[in-house]
């Protein structure tokens, strides 16, 4: 089997289609919003599972060393912070999401305060500085102990950080990654588990379950949640990630090598791309929505051109700025280990 998760880009996709579908139908048609009330942090909490799951299961194959570390903490860096300060003096630049003076910028770059959709990006990036000791530690239980006293480690794990931190009280957008530890907690169990039954799962289960749990979160989406169940239309799923996380860790675990037909769907060209250019879209598309509109009255294809016009903004961005900064990242990271 490849140590490449034939799905993970697919997977991304996904979740930025997700996202920036939502927060169009929301921008374009603002009566939408409260059908929708929480549905686009659905993707990001599936961002959240899957980056932990990625940088788990590199830690698992490159170890713990100095210079996997040295590497991982360089890689992050460079893979997050150019392009998002470049997007930051953007929507600066036009005075967007609420970034007007100088002291928002300065506030949005120490990650002090999130503006607009960039608030995902403070709370994972913070992630990334205490990840490694948390998979290590789990790591290191799978190792010793094996796979079932891990996952209750990390399920003990979840059960103190909600006991300190729970979901019902988790401020809406916060850029404080303690709220959203147990989605990234998800994504590391997700690593060993998968390692452990990565030669077990066939393509019929993939689909099966892959299918289920798309339905399962089609049907909490506010207006299905109304229809089927006559719960309110309200913001219910603004905080819910406790719900959803191992929802995506199980969609993660079945589909991350792309089995199945709705893996082979992920494995696509077009979501493929769109999940390595998904960073760059996620930054750019609300610019790309405001553009679009510039105070016109909105319609279903004025909605189609600013999600078309947001893939295509990120890819340009991506090959213009994040492909070659991707590029130094590698170069830096295999000089760090020739060393």
């Amino acid at each position: 089997m490849s140590g490449r998760f034939e799905g993970a880009d697919g997977i991304r996709g996904l979740a930025c289609l997700i996202v920036i579908c939502i927060h169009a139908s929301a921008y374009f048609f603002p009566s939408t919003g409260t059908l929708l009330a929480g549905t686009g942090k659905i993707g990001v909490w599936l961002f959240f599972v899957l980056s932990a799951f990625l940088l788990t299961s590199k830690f698992m194959k490159s170890g713990f060393g100095l210079k996997s570390t040295i590497s991982y903490a360089v890689g992050r860096i460079l893979r997050i912070l150019p392009l998002f300060y470049l997007v930051v003096l953007i929507y600066y630049s036009k005075g967007w999401i609420g970034l007007e003076t100088r002291f928002d910028i300065v506030r949005a770059i120490t990650f002090e305060s999130g503006y607009g959709h960039l608030w995902t990006i403070p709370a994972e990036f913070k992630f990334y500085f205490i990840l490694p000791l948390f998979a290590y530690l789990v790591i290191e239980i799978y190792n010793r102990f094996g796979l079932y006293l891990a996952t209750l480690g990390c399920a003990l794990l979840v059960v103190a950080q909600q006991s300190i931190w729970p979901y019902w009280l988790t401020p809406e957008n916060s850029v404080e990654t303690r709220w959203y530890l147990s989605s990234f907690t998800f994504g590391i169990v997700c690593a060993i588990i998968h390692h452990s039954f990565r030669d077990k799962l066939d393509d019929q289960k993939a689909d099966i379950i892959g299918l289920s749990i798309i339905v399962i979160i089609v049907m909490t989406f506010p207006y299905f949640r109304n229809i089927i169940f006559g719960m309110p239309i309200d913001k219910w799923l603004m905080n819910k990630y406790l719900l959803f996380s191992p929802l995506w860790m199980l969609f993660i675990l079945v589909l991350a090598d792309g089995k199945g037909r709705l893996g082979g769907l992920l494995k696509n060209i077009v979501f493929r791309k769109i999940g390595e250019w998904s960073y760059s879209i996620y930054l750019i598309h609300i610019m790309i929505y405001a553009l679009v509109t510039q105070g016109r009255p909105t319609s279903f294809l004025l909605m189609v051109v600013g999600i078309i016009g947001s893939v295509l903004a990120g890819a340009v961005l991506f090959y213009c700025f994040e492909g070659p900064m991707e590029n130094l990242r590698h170069k830096i990271q295999s000089r760090i280990f020739r060393t």
